[in-house]
């Protein structure tokens, strides 16, 4: 019996060495694979940059939202603010600074004239000294200082970063799927390896509890793909950047689901709830304004509507839906079936989600902008 496609039969006596065969079949049955897979990948990385910037708008929101939070309880407290004791030398040390970088500066433009300065030598790229940054408002209760730190400010440039890097990494995984060759497949590896350990280093960051996870050296698995041809190469390296990626994007993709409905709760719900709840008070019946109150009722019910549409969203579904499509993605990879029906539909979960999100942020950011 010949073999298939009219290649010798394998065997120790055939000149056509097992391992070659194996070889042609994995060159045969690979090849057109990941074709398969590249619109998926980089519609999945197009989605999960539409959650990171959604996600961005959050955070930049948030400073704002938060400087209103602690300000309205100052007021409502009528709380006598105080700069936090620990502050007390800052304005004498930067007065000492003053002095000896201006000394110096005049030393080294005239020194046979100018004496040598008695403070130290200023040194290169020395960085503003940490104790000048922890200085902020709080309040007094009697003779004790009571610090009011902005609620989430730290946190979110932790989050910010860790957003931006799930968002690099999802667009190595599109880098990888749509190299043109071995040299560009080779560098869209090493960066998604790249890639991948940021990720990780940004969730411990944002979460020291963080469960460490060893990505391991995806680069050193590289040269073993290169040897084949480069859509089997492509399907081979793909599928360990994301199986090895996998743990990483789950633990961060959750962390951000947390802090992004944190945020949502601070900068979108709590403002619509409030003007919702101020519009129905306004259109109480009153018989000195009986001509303006149909106008108030129409805004109560304007209101009632903003409200609605903002609590039909929950920033931490759109997160829990980047990890479901990229745990699909990994196991269409490794499933010679591929699944491709549940990684097309989680991936069209994401992107009705993600743009149902950056709808609401759009609206509420035009509704402030005609304030």
């Amino acid at each position: 019996m010949e073999a298939p496609f009219g290649l010798p039969r394998a065997g120790r006596h055939s000149g056509f060495p097992a391992k070659w065969a194996v070889l042609a079949a994995v060159l045969l049955s690979a090849s057109c694979t990941p074709t398969v897979y590249k619109p998926d990948v980089e519609r999945l990385s197009t989605d999960i940059d539409s959650a990171t910037k959604s996600f961005k708008t959050l955070v930049a929101n948030n400073a704002t939202h938060d400087l209103a939070d602690r300000n309205k309880g100052f007021v409502s407290s009528k709380a006598r603010l105080a700069v936090n004791p620990d502050c007390a030398g800052i304005k004498q040390f930067i007065t000492e600074q003053n002095k000896c970088l201006t000394t110096w500066s005049r030393f080294r433009q005239n020194p046979p004239t100018e004496p040598k300065p008695s403070c130290a030598e200023p040194v290169p790229f020395a960085p503003i000294p940490s104790k000048l940054q922890q200085c902020g408002i709080g309040m007094r209760q009697g003779d004790r200082f009571v610090p009011v730190p902005v609620a989430t400010a730290k946190d979110a440039q932790n989050h910010l970063r860790l957003a931006e890097a799930l968002a690099a990494y999802a667009a190595q995984l599109g880098a990888i799927v749509s190299a043109a060759d071995g040299d560009q497949l080779e560098a869209a590896a090493a960066d998604a390896g790249a890639a991948a350990q940021s990720l990780q280093d940004k969730l411990v960051a944002g979460d020291p509890k963080a469960k460490s996870v060893d990505i391991g050296p995806i680069a050193s698995f590289i040269g073993t793909g290169l040897r084949l041809a480069l859509e089997a190469k492509r399907l081979a390296i793909l599928k360990n950047v994301a199986g090895r990626a996998d743990p990483v994007v789950q633990q961060a993709s959750g962390q951000l689901s947390i802090f992004a409905n944190q945020l949502y709760y601070i900068n979108e719900l709590e403002p619509a709830f409030d003007a919702f709840d101020k519009a129905v008070e306004r259109a109480a019946p009153d018989p000195s304004k009986s001509d303006t109150f149909p106008a108030r009722v129409e805004e109560a019910t304007a209101g009632e509507q903003a409200y609605a549409a903002a609590l039909a969203v929950t920033p931490g579904n759109v997160f829990k839906a980047v990890a479901d499509a990229h745990r699909d993605l990994v196991a269409a990879l490794d499933d010679p079936s591929r699944q491709m029906d549940a990684l097309k539909k989680s991936i069209a979960t994401l992107s009705a989600k993600a743009k149902a999100l950056a709808d609401v942020l759009k609206m509420s950011e035009a509704k402030d902008k005609s304030k």
